[in-house]
């Protein structure tokens, strides 16, 4: 992955307080882990009221996956098979998913979500009672009473779109938007074009998890188990090295991004190649940190396993040790070597540090 990348996606989503994508296995365990990361986040006090309703409309989203896609992976397409963000910029908040279906069910499917689109409030309210009292229910859990849900809690109509691979597949693309003002007439920050592109952009980078957030030990401790699920295939060892690189990745930014406004915002991503996780994040940091840093990695890529300990212990009674550029990279040095970094100007007093290291599997 080049490291660009990482500023690319800091820089599209800029604008936005959460930022959470996933492609990786989709279950309950994973759902239940990417909602505690939004109930946990109390940076804005106006948030909290809208909060309940984002989570509500992660759910329904994310088990719509989970119950409708066909496929999860197919040799006919780059693309990731499952795909699912949620984002909550300055005002608004979006929940999006792609997931292939098989061909054959995209009338009835169109068919249901124009039907939704269609009805007003008192209908939508008349059809969710029909259903449950029908007991109208698939063999995959619902007849659409989430599809419903979403379209009475946003009271605006669900955006989807369908993209033919072959004469088997399709790619189904779905957009549900709770709008700060509740109208049609606000200005969307994101449709469903600016969602396909955002699934290219990252299946072409294998990326199986992104997060866009303020980052401390709370969002640390939600974040970490939804990779146990996406570790599973590897062997003991992998998945505990795996693991701890991870953790230092992501305290490596608690400590060190630059505290804004009371907000250390910053970029974590996972991404899952043929024969190698790649684990990247990227923070602003002071213009003035950037020649320690930058000397003090070069340092650790140039040493040897036992200077890295001696180094670790040296830094373990230094009594500076939350300078920028502490025992956490020291431990990924040791554990790896493969760990490339950059800076990129950002403005008159930042630069923006990317930071990337590889777990051959």
């Amino acid at each position: 992955m080049e490291l660009d990348f990482v500023l690319n996606f800091y820089k599209h989503f800029g604008q936005d307080s959460i930022v959470l994508l996933y492609a990786g296995y989709f279950n309950d365990f994973v759902l239940l882990n990417t909602t505690d990361i939004i109930k946990k986040y109390d940076i804005e006090e106006d948030f909290e009221k809208d909060k309940i309703k984002m989570i509500f409309l992660m759910i329904e989203a994310f088990q719509n996956v989970i119950r409708y896609a066909d496929i999860e992976k197919s040799d006919f397409s780059d693309l990731i098979g499952r795909f699912f963000l949620a984002r909550k910029t300055n005002k608004d908040i979006f929940i999006a998913t792609s997931n292939l279906i098989e061909k054959y069910k995209k009338q009835d499917l169109k068919k249901r979500l124009d039907d939704l689109n269609s009805k007003n409030t008192d209908q939508l309210k008349e059809l969710f009672l029909e259903v449950l009292t029908n007991k109208e229910f698939s063999d995959r859990g619902g007849a659409g009473l989430g599809f419903i849900e979403m379209r009475r809690k946003t009271k605006i109509q669900l955006d989807y779109f369908f993209d033919d691979i072959n004469e088997n597949l399709s790619y189904f693309y779905f957009l549900t938007k709770l709008l700060n003002n509740k109208t049609e007439n606000s200005f969307i920050k994101m449709n469903l074009d600016d969602f396909k592109q955002i699934h290219h952009d990252f299946s072409k980078n294998k990326v199986v998890f992104f997060i866009k957030n303020n980052f401390n030990e709370e969002t640390i401790n939600s974040v970490l188990p939804v990779f146990q699920e996406n570790l599973k295939d590897l062997s003991k060892n992998y998945q505990k090295l795996t693991y701890h690189l991870m953790l230092e990745t992501l305290q490596n930014i608690s400590k060190h991004a630059a505290n804004i406004q009371n907000k250390k915002d910053a970029v974590f991503l996972l991404s899952k190649h043929d024969d190698c996780f790649e684990i990247a994040s990227g923070n602003l940091i002071r213009k003035d940190d950037i020649e320690y840093l930058d000397n003090y990695l070069k340092e650790l890529s140039g040493m040897q396993k036992n200077e890295l300990d001696i180094k670790f212990l040296q830094r373990l009674v230094d009594a500076d040790t939350d300078r920028i550029g502490g025992l956490g990279f020291i431990e990924i040095a040791r554990e790896s070597k493969n760990f490339t970094f950059n800076f990129f100007d950002y403005d008159q007093n930042y630069s923006f540090f990317t930071f990337s290291v590889k777990i051959d599997f």
